[in-house]
């Protein structure tokens, strides 16, 4: 999930947004134009089995889930920023990051201002940069937890998991071919028959965002959804070292794909592998979190908060 977020986030964020604005104008207008049952003067807004459910009620419910949600968040950060410190090395790191991420967004009209702008509004940081450290920070905690219960990356190997990299040469209709685009394959394939470096090929030939860094992908495995079923399928048939010949997508054009590893333990630095052990471990990443708060010494304001907190997905 976290490099959906860090390579989607603004389509995350507009979802997240229209999620919560429905909900709340769902149930004002309810309130303001349902004239339906009321008991006790209270108006009614669903009825399950038995029980009537006043708007009130739905109120306060909508508040306690948000004021959970909104107060876990914060207990998160709060470990996070105790528990793994912000070196130059981490700087460095997410500067590279974010640079990479604004130059797209750049190239598309906007600025580093107006993403910071929407984090702050919906993530509660300052700028993308501290919300892209928080991630790096939560992966760091992960990481050692795995380092002690090998036991989650052992049961990750049943998922054939991998990375890889890949060329992408784009045609926009592969079944009709322009003599422009074939004359790009074409440069392409013979650069690989005469020996260029994949990472190279891929920085020279590959036509999508990935080129600048080699043509990576990152983790892959089979459990992997909305990608091309084309270049998923040959990605898994490779062993590790391996390099697929040209394959045709439909979709895209034409692939060619280097595994780099099938090692998990060569793998810890890969979102897509924490994500995959924490969304396949329900409440994983809860526990991981409130060791690490334990191991802090960190103690809660009261014991309401606890509570919230403890409660909380």
């Amino acid at each position: 999930m976290r490099k959906i977020l860090k390579d989607n986030w603004f389509m995350v964020l507009i979802v997240i947004c229209f999620v919560a604005i429905t909900m709340f104008f769902t149930v004002d207008t309810m309130k303001n134009s349902v004239k339906g049952k009321t008991v006790d003067g209270k108006q009614i807004v669903a009825t399950i089995g038995d029980k009537d459910i006043t708007i009130d009620e739905f109120y306060d419910e909508l508040a306690k889930s948000y004021e959970q949600s909104v107060l876990q968040d914060e207990f998160y950060k709060s470990v996070l920023q105790q528990a793994v410190p912000t070196t130059k090395e981490l700087e460095e790191r997410v500067k590279k990051e974010v640079d990479e991420i604004v130059a797209q967004y750049v190239a598309q009209g906007q600025d580093e201002a107006y993403l910071n702008a929407l984090t702050k509004q919906y993530y509660g940081f300052d700028t993308y940069r501290e919300y892209v450290t928080y991630i790096h920070k939560e992966e760091e905690v992960l990481k050692e937890y795995l380092q002690s219960h090998t036991e989650l990356l052992e049961a990750v190997k049943e998922n054939n998991p991998r990375i890889v990299r890949y060329v992408v040469i784009t045609f926009a209709d592969p079944k009709n071919p322009t003599e422009e685009e074939l004359a790009k394959l074409q440069a392409a394939q013979s650069d690989w028959t005469n020996g260029m470096s994949f990472t190279e090929l891929a920085t020279k030939h590959s036509q999508d965002s990935n080129a600048s860094k080699g043509g990576l992908f990152g983790y892959i495995d089979n459990k992997t959804q909305n990608i091309d079923e084309v270049f998923l399928n040959t990605s898994l048939m490779l062993k590790a070292g391996d390099t697929s010949e040209w394959v045709k997508s439909d979709e895209f054009g034409y692939f060619l794909i280097h595994c780099d590893t099938t090692d998990v333990n060569e793998m810890m630095n890969e979102t897509g592998l924490l994500d995959r052990i924490v969304n396949t471990n329900k409440g994983l990443r809860k526990t991981i979190i409130m060791e690490k708060a334990a191991t802090l010494n960190m103690e809660f304001a009261n014991e309401e908060v606890k509570k919230l907190i403890e409660e909380g997905e």
